[in-house]
This record gives structure tokens, sequence and C-alpha cells, in this order.
């Protein structure tokens, strides 16, 4: 029944041989889940008998969250990036998408692997982290318990036995990994990874009243104000990913459109 949902969300009509396709289900399956949805959506379609089609009404209203706008918009995405999910999804066929290139970074399949395999069995690994600082790179032990995603780099939190406390590690960054021994489940002890920080944005005092306004619609603010919730530990690369830093958290943008209001909170929070 998502599937009918999300089809009369998105492309607003839907007929049989869309479900039977989709599935591989019999006609009698088929028209029984229209049934049902029907039942629990009333007057959210109409059969249209000269197209013999089912029609979204105008009072249409999904239920499933995977009809919402932001799923359908992920689903567009992940059909231009990866072509194959596009079978797999609901989406109706290939719209105009297209996607600004950014530069990936190189990851080691097999590190890759060890890592998470330390994650999962609580294993310290041996591995070569490269840096600015030493760009040939440095040996450490360290025992991973969570990947992170910062919207351009994959990062991988971790005690460091090497030097006795937690850090987080840029994935690309290293090159060499093996397992050394059985360690212990520390997330729970990562109290920058376990504390939740609010952060709380407003239109920056900068903007006309009227370009304010925009800006709590751009990001659907209520009462002017956005809060995000983020871990202690990836704070810092949250504000690099919106452009925020320095003093007031101040964007380095020549057209600023944000500021943390509660920056005198977060800034302690902040972690090198």
């Amino acid at each position: 029944m998502e599937f009918i949902d999300y089809r009369l969300c998105w492309t607003r009509h839907l007929t049989r041989e869309d479900v039977r396709n989709f599935f591989g289900v019999s006609a009698a399956q088929v028209s029984q889940d229209l049934t049902e949805y029907e039942m629990i959506a009333p007057g959210n379609f109409v059969y249209d008998s000269d197209s013999k089609r089912y029609r979204a009404t105008d009072s249409f209203q999904p239920i499933y969250a995977s009809s919402s706008t932001q799923q359908h918009l992920d689903d567009l995405l992940r059909a231009v990036v990866q072509p194959d999910v596009r079978a797999r999804s609901y989406l109706a066929g290939q719209s105009p998408v297209e996607v600004a290139p950014l530069p990936s970074r190189k990851l080691d399949a097999e590190v890759v692997g060890l890592v998470l395999q330390s994650i999962r069995s609580y294993q310290s690994i041996k591995v070569t982290y490269r840096s600015l600082d030493n760009p040939e790179g440095d040996e450490i032990e360290v025992t991973p318990h969570s990947l992170t995603q910062d919207g351009t780099r994959w990062l991988v939190r971790c005690w460091c036995c090497t030097r006795g406390n937690f850090e987080t590690y840029d994935l690309s960054r290293i090159v060499r990994a093996e397992h050394l021994r059985p360690d212990l489940d520390r997330s729970g002890l990562d109290k920058a990874w376990e504390r939740m920080v609010s952060v709380v944005f407003i239109p920056h005092p900068e903007l006309t009243a009227a370009q304010r306004r925009l800006i709590e619609d751009d990001y659907g603010m209520v009462d002017g104000e956005m809060q995000l919730k983020c871990r202690r530990a990836l704070l810092s690369s949250m504000l690099r990913q919106l452009n925020l830093h320095g003093e007031r958290c101040s964007p380095s943008s020549e057209f600023p459109t944000l500021l943390v209001k509660n920056w005198e909170q977060v800034q302690p929070l902040l972690l090198p």
C-alpha cells in the first residue's frame, strides 16, 4: 500500500498493471490492496474509467512517510548516483535530475572492512594514519566504535589506545590497518559522542526584514528559529559544512544567511 500511496502522491495516477508489474502479484491481490488502501485513506483517489486509471483527488493526503517530499527527492538523487537503484524504488520513471559533481576521497576497501569488523567485534587495530603534520603517517593503536559522514568525508570515531583519548579520524587517511587484540565496547565512555548539543540558528541580523523572512521559509523555521541537535564530537564538522565559524559563528560568505543564536553555550563545547 505504500507503493500505491507513493505513486498517487508523485505521479497523481496509478494503474493495476503498475502494482502487478512492480510486485509480481495476482490481479486479486491488487484488488485487495486497493480496497484496503481506500479503507485507510478514503477520498484519496477516484477511478477514471476512460483511462482505466486511479487518479489522486484534489484532497489527496499521503499517509506513509515513504511518500514524503524529502524521501521522493532522495529517491530521485539515488536514481542518478546509482542507476540500478531506480528499478527497486517506487519511482515511475527517470526525471531530469542532475548532480553537481564533488571530488570524492579515496577509500581503501581492505581498511574499511577491517574498521567495520573491529567496530562490530570490539577489536583494537593498529593503523597507519596520515596527516598534514606527518604525511608519511603515524602508527597508532585505536578501537573504533562508530562511523560518521560529515557531508563530504567518511570519519571514524575511536578510542586512541596510543594517546589515551577519544578522537575522530578521516577514514581516507588510514592507509594500513591490522587486527591486534580484543578490546571493550568503549562507545558509552565517549562523553563527547554521547552528549547531544542543541544549536539554535536564526537569520543573520544584517539581513533586511524581507530577507530574514525568506531565510525562515527556506529552513522551515518556527518563530524565527531553527534548532538542530548534534553530537558534541561532530559539532565542529556540522558548523564547517554550514560555513559557520569565528566569533559568534558568523558565515565567511559575502552574503551571510545564518547565525548561531546560542553561540555562548555552543562555543565552549567545540572540539579542536
